[in-house]
């Protein structure tokens, strides 16, 4: 077996150290690589939540905006006065009322 000169020697650790270097760096980068499109998928679905957030804020909004619609509408029907002919008719539908379940118990007995 013959002795491999020192140059040689030195030349082979050289270049056996700059592939590992050189396996090292690609594992780094395959690395990066999954952690950038995991940080794309985390930012997409970041972005949908945000959506999701501002339509139930609209939704809310709308279920306020009705509701005080309604709540405005009642306060104006309660403040509403009945007229003299809604007073003359709502009293004579009473009194027919009255009147005819006087004359229905009239004829039943």
């Amino acid at each position: 077996m013959s002795a491999i000169p020192e140059e040689e020697a030195a030349a082979y650790e050289r270049g056996r150290s700059d592939g590992e270097i050189r396996e090292r760096l690609a594992a780094h980068d395959r690395h990066f690589g999954a952690i950038n499109g995991q940080l794309a998928r985390i930012a997409a679905s970041l972005e949908q939540t945000a959506m999701l957030v501002a339509r139930m804020g609209d939704k809310q909004q709308a279920v306020f905006d009705t509701a005080t619609a309604t709540q405005e509408a009642v306060r104006r029907a309660s403040e509403r006065r009945w007229s003299v002919w809604q007073r003359i008719f709502t009293v004579l539908s009473v009194l027919a009322t009255i009147l005819g379940a006087y004359v229905a118990w009239r004829a039943i007995r």
